[in-house]
């Protein structure tokens, strides 16, 4: 069965969503790098340090996808818009389409 039909809306309330999703991934990233604790055992702080930056560098690449899949959602909508838009207007224009046949 084929996924049913989205309508533009749908789409940019999706990629709003998506754009809270993006702010907090930077804002985390950024956090993890601010709150780089101590420990004072130097191989332990190695090695807390590579986790965090992994972490943070996780996080953006989240903030890189959430905008990547926004804005993809954008032209989606925008061409089902269009293509809505241009179905409506062919419809009208079959209407007032002059028919064959006798009068």
């Amino acid at each position: 069965m084929p996924p049913a039909q989205v309508g533009p809306e749908a789409l940019e309330r999706l990629g709003a969503a998506l754009g809270s999703l993006r702010e907090c991934a930077r804002s985390g990233a950024d956090e993890v790098l601010d709150h780089l604790p101590e420990v004072g055992d130097r191989e332990l702080q190695t090695v807390l340090d590579d986790y965090l930056d992994q972490v943070a560098d996780l996080l953006r690449e989240v903030e890189a996808s959430a905008t990547d899949v926004t804005g993809r959602l954008r032209v989606a909508a925008a061409r089902r818009a269009s293509s809505a838009q241009v179905a409506e207007g062919g419809v009208a224009a079959l209407d007032d389409a002059p028919r064959g046949g006798r009068r």
